[in-house]
């Protein structure tokens, strides 16, 4: 990329298209969704000044819809993803079609339309499962998992997520998955209140948590692995140390309002349930707050 930004001046639009395009997927992969963004719209208007055909269109379509989604731009998701998936059934590329669906159940989901996030999320299934696409499947049991859990059907996002885990030793169920998967494992035990099953999915996830020591997401889950295990084993300073002090600020630096509700929670309850009533409104209102950003997205 160094290196060619120095000739950039001298691309024609083919050139520009696909350096928009693939500068764009760069930055996606390094967590730089805006930027990511702003690439992939550029890329879009070269699309009427360079001859494309309508697979490569519609790979972008699904990109921009993609990136979207990260940036939780929930309308302009759907508008993508389906501008992408007319253009994959026509040309019968099912898979391309199933990461479609969801996306769209992703994005249902997020403005609570439950029915129709797991319509799509059962649609990507049932085509994984025609294709024997093994990621698909477990992408769509993943995200299943948290419709269900969103609605409190605990038994049923439970045994999603267990689909997922099950595949331990699959190469095509990324760790990020797996860690997903297990992470909110922990998280509904242990608000059920099974605590050795909690226990068991910590010690799981720790040993998954070490394939991903260089990944950008490894500090997301291990703060959550350690905010369980502390509040687990009543480790009452070290819960309140990593999650004030680490954890929160970290979901703050990165946006991440779905996960700040859910720890603000957490932490005002642990607070009330001190007696510190001062620092537990002022963490319940801190999840109020991202509650609110996050509907406002």
């Amino acid at each position: 990329m160094n290196e060619l930004s120095e000739m950039v001046n001298s691309f024609d639009n083919d050139h520009l298209y696909y350096w928009y395009k693939f500068k764009g997927n760069y930055y996606s992969f390094t967590g730089e969704f805006n930027q990511a963004m702003r690439l992939y719209k550029m890329a879009e208007d070269k699309i009427n000044q360079v001859d494309l055909d309508e697979e490569e269109v519609a790979d972008l379509h699904y990109t921009i819809s993609v990136t979207n989604s990260k940036l939780r731009n929930t309308l302009e998701v759907i508008d993508y993803a389906n501008k992408a998936m007319d253009v994959f059934q026509r040309n019968y590329n099912f898979i391309r079609c199933a990461q479609c669906h969801i996306l769209l159940g992703i994005s249902y989901r997020r403005i609570d339309m439950y029915d129709k996030a797991i319509k799509n999320y059962n649609l990507a299934k049932h085509l994984g499962e025609l294709n024997k696409n093994k990621q698909v499947i477990q992408l769509a049991n993943l995200n299943l998992g948290y419709a269900h859990s969103k609605i409190g059907n605990t038994e049923e996002a439970i045994k999603y997520y267990v689909f997922v885990i099950e595949e331990e030793d699959d190469e095509a169920i990324k760790i990020k998955e797996r860690l997903a998967s297990i992470t909110s494992l922990i998280k509904e035990y242990y608000n059920i209140g099974d605590y050795e099953k909690t226990k068991e999915m910590i010690k799981k996830a720790l040993t998954i948590l070490d394939l991903a020591s260089d990944d950008h997401y490894y500090q997301l889950y291990y703060y959550i692995i350690h905010t369980y295990t502390y509040a687990l084993n009543n480790e009452q300073e070290k819960f309140r140390a990593l999650v004030t002090d680490e954890f929160i600020p970290y979901l703050k630096q990165h946006d991440d309002h779905s996960n700040l509700v859910v720890y603000a929670k957490m932490l005002g309850s642990h607070f009330e349930k001190l007696g510190k009533y001062k620092e537990s409104v002022k963490y319940y209102k801190l999840a109020n707050s991202a509650y609110n950003e996050l509907i406002n997205l």
